[in-house]
């Protein structure tokens, strides 16, 4: 039997649903607010400094793998339940056996009449237990980490001004 490429070995282990607690910090405030607009940098002042006593903000996301290379991504940051932030995309791997392009969109609950796009390059290890992510998100760029082990993968994402770190764990049992 042939084995998979690394791409296509890392997605086809992601596929499912995940979910964790979002955890974001704001390092430098000039940098955000000259990357982002006043709408954008304020949502994410609101993501990293809103207390935890009125309840926290999760992340969920879900992955759809397709033999055929392409995989459909979801992600939602929710509050009690309630979604305020939405991203779409697509993700073609790359026959190379590492790389992929990805092409979505974001919207926020906030400024439903704003649609953003969501484009970017990223690449898989050797080992399919990484993937790295460069990509243009609230009309910045946003460099992103993926380590993923069976039941969890652990996000670390960095942008002008802030990083976030996310632990996900599986919600849907794999095959």
């Amino acid at each position: 039997m042939e084995s998979m490429a690394p791409n296509h070995t890392y997605y086809s282990a992601c596929d499912g649903a995940w979910r964790g607690r979002m955890v974001l910090t704001i390092h430098d405030g000039k940098a955000l607010r000259s990357a982002l607009s006043w709408m954008d940098a304020w949502s994410v002042y609101i993501l990293a400094y809103w207390p935890a006593w009125l309840g926290c903000f999760m992340l969920h996301t879900t992955v759809g793998y397709e033999p055929s290379g392409v995989v459909r991504h979801t992600t939602i940051i929710r509050w009690l339940g309630i979604p305020l932030l939405r991203s779409v995309e697509t993700l073609q791997l790359h026959e190379d056996g590492t790389g992929l392009e990805l092409n979505g969109q974001s919207k926020s609950t906030l400024t439903p009449w704003r649609s953003l796009p969501m484009v970017g390059t990223g690449s898989v290890n050797a080992s399919a237990s990484e993937a790295t992510y460069e990509c243009s998100w609230l009309g910045t760029t946003l460099r992103q980490t993926v380590q993923r082990t069976e039941d969890t993968v652990t996000l670390a994402q960095q942008a002008p001004g802030f990083t976030s770190n996310q632990t996900l764990h599986r919600q849907t049992p794999r095959g």
